[in-house]
């Protein structure tokens, strides 16, 4: 997967890890229509 600005910025696949898990975990999707104010994507 690339790692570029790009990429992070129009994926579709989100790697879920922390708080405790022992492996990463998947989500396939996208973001659509949050307000600025409701919008909090940790790098």
């Amino acid at each position: 997967m690339q790692t570029g600005e790009f990429a992070r910025n129009t994926s579709l696949l989100w790697e879920i890890s922390g708080n405790g898990l022992t492996k990463p975990s998947y989500l396939f999707g996208t973001v659509h229509l949050i307000d600025k104010k409701d919008f909090h994507v940790r790098p």
